[in-house]
Formats: C-alpha cells, sequence, structure tokens
C-alpha cells in the first residue's frame, strides 16, 4: 500500500533525505564537500587565479551536494521526482493575455484604465516585472529566468514558498533638487546615427516657468514592481507543483500524491489553488523500469550542469533499478 503524501512534503523528501546519496561522477573525495584550502593563503590565491570567489562544493547529477556518508543510493521516487524536474526547463510559460497580478491595490490594480494615473503606472509596473522575470526568444516563446527546476528546487530544499504580500503604493510626483516637484520635456538631439529623443530639464530658469510642453511625472511609492514580480515566481511555482503532481502521481511506487493545495493567487478573494498561469507543455513519463542494459539517452533536454542520467553504475545489492523515460 502507498503512503499519502503531499506533492511539496515529497519534494522535501527527495530532495533533502534522498537525492543527497548519488555520489559525484568521477570526483575524488577531497573534492567532495565545503570549498578548503591548504594553507592560510590558500583563499587568497585562489581568488588571484579565478579573479572571484569561488565555492567549490561539487553537485552530482541531480543538482544537490552529495552525502558522502551515504550508505546507499536513492530511492527510486525520488529518482523519478528528479527526471520529472529536469523536463521542467523545456516548458514554456503560458501567460493570459491581460495577466494582472495586482486587482487587489485599488486603482493602481486598474491596468486596463488608460485614463487613469494611477492605472497607467501599476500597468508599467506589471510590465516592468514580467521582464525580471521571464525572457522570450525569437519565435515569442516565453520562459522563466533562472530555470523552472531551480525555482522548485530552492522552495523543496529550503521550504517555503515565493512571497506575494504587497503594500498599496501611492501615486506621487516625481521631485528633483531639495524636494520641490519637477518638470521635465522631450527633446531631438542628433546623434552619429541619426536624430533621437532625449528627456532634459522642463524648467526655464530665465523666466522662472516651466517650458510651455513640459510635463511632470508620476511614481509608485512604495515601487510595487518586486512584489509582482514575486507574485508571479508564485503562480509559477504552483503551475509547476500541478505539472509535476500530474506527471508522477500515477508511477511511483512507495507513495500516493495528493494535489498541490496551496492556492494559486492567494492575494485573490476567494483564491482557488487552479493556476492561472499554465506551463506550454507536456512533462516527459517518467517509470521505474528493470533493465540490464545500459541506460539509453532520455529524450529530455537535460539542465546545463547535469551529466547524463543514471551514468553512475548502480552498486551491488542497491534496491535502486534502472529508470527509463517512456
Amino acid at each position: 500500500m502507498r503512503k499519502r503524501i503531499g506533492i511539496e512534503a515529497f519534494l522535501k523528501w527527495a530532495y533533502r533525505d534522498e537525492l543527497p546519496k548519488e555520489q559525484c561522477d568521477f570526483a575524488p573525495i577531497s573534492e567532495i564537500g565545503p570549498a578548503a584550502y591548504g594553507g592560510a593563503w590558500g583563499g587568497v590565491e585562489a581568488v588571484g587565479t579565478l579573479g572571484a570567489l569561488v565555492d567549490y562544493a561539487r553537485e552530482n547529477q541531480w543538482g544537490v551536494v552529495p552525502d558522502r556518508y551515504a550508505r546507499d543510493d536513492p530511492h527510486p521516487d525520488a529518482i523519478a521526482a528528479a527526471l520529472a524536474m529536469a523536463h521542467l526547463d523545456t516548458l514554456d510559460l503560458c501567460m493570459p493575455a491581460h495577466w494582472n497580478p495586482i486587482p487587489d491595490l485599488g486603482e493602481v490594480g486598474q491596468i486596463d484604465r488608460v485614463d487613469l494615473e494611477a492605472g497607467r503606472l501599476g500597468y508599467a509596473a506589471v510590465q516592468d516585472a514580467l521582464a525580471d522575470l521571464t525572457v522570450t526568444d525569437a519565435r515569442g516563446n516565453r520562459t522563466l529566468k533562472g530555470g523552472l527546476r531551480r525555482l522548485v528546487m530552492r522552495y523543496a530544499v529550503l521550504g517555503g514558498e515565493p512571497g506575494w504580500e504587497i503594500e498599496t503604493p501611492a501615486v506621487e510626483v516625481v521631485c528633483v533638487g531639495k524636494g520641490r516637484p519637477g518638470w521635465f520635456r522631450r527633446e531631438t538631439v542628433q546623434g552619429v546615427n541619426g536624430p533621437y529623443e532625449i528627456e532634459t530639464d522642463g524648467f526655464d530658469r530665465k523666466r522662472r516657468m516651466p517650458f510651455p510642453d513640459a510635463y511632470r511625472k508620476h511614481r509608485l511609492e512604495p515601487s510595487p514592481v518586486e512584489g509582482i514580480y514575486d507574485r508571479g515566481q508564485h503562480e509559477v511555482y504552483v503551475a509547476a507543483l500541478h505539472v509535476l503532481y500530474a506527471d508522477l502521481e500515477p508511477r511511483l511506487t512507495a507513495y500516493a500524491l495528493t494535489p498541490p493545495e496551496r492556492p494559486a493567487r492567494p492575494w485573490e478573494t476567494g483564491a482557488v489553488a487552479k493556476p492561472r498561469i499554465l506551463l506550454g507543455a507536456a512533462p516527459a513519463l517518467v517509470g521505474p523500469e528493470a533493465d540490464a542494459d545500459p541506460a539509453p539517452e532520455t529524450p529530455f533536454a537535460a539542465p546545463t550542469g547535469l551529466a547524463r542520467a543514471l551514468r553512475r553504475p548502480v552498486r551491488k545489492n542497491s534496491p535502486v533499478r534502472r529508470m527509463k523515460v517512456a
């Protein structure tokens, strides 16, 4: 009988307790673990050689620092979780056409109101946060900066969840000098590659009044961009949990997963767990299967820095069987 467990608790078990049992391929014991130096000047010499302070801890093929004192191999269900996690980086983000993560911020959250100054500033903040959160390739496919796998792994190892609380900002006039509201204007200047516009001081010092085409600028204080970024990560994180649950639930041998209970948008009244940001491809189907031959190449795109899955031979008397990607 399989033991029931939540998807987040299962990932914590896999990345904290089981996957560190996998040792680094072809790495001497002296190179496994935290950084160490041969003498008092070892750290200084390393910085002089590499030009940066580097942690020499080696990661195993699942992206975690191995437990050098482990006596057995990772559980097959943990390996299945790592394979499914590796496939997350191949998925695209399917953002809603009018993604609005700040409907609870009053007028600032009315990002579709072009006639409202607070709404225009809220829309600009959402676009700034989206540019920080994702990257779009030449084909228009949007992916998460840093990778989905790293995002889910971070909270599996450290616990917690992406933040989502935002202090309601106020619209303020941009000030210059000694705190006086500033005036700005656009001017066209001639450059090497042709004319282009710049923003300059819009106050006429001689006439002691603004230029006819001068305008004021407004901003949100405090800026909600960081909070919007966290809310985007929260939605993506919950969407990734749903993908992992759908992929792993019918394929685990020792555990029966329960769906994610964390709401995708806890800042909305009556928020439900169903994600609004979707992932644009089906995950790889992973399951245990006995195989006496060397493991074949897996069809998913392994993240940069990972060795080939199942590269190290299985130890003798190990409970781990070869894993194949269906």
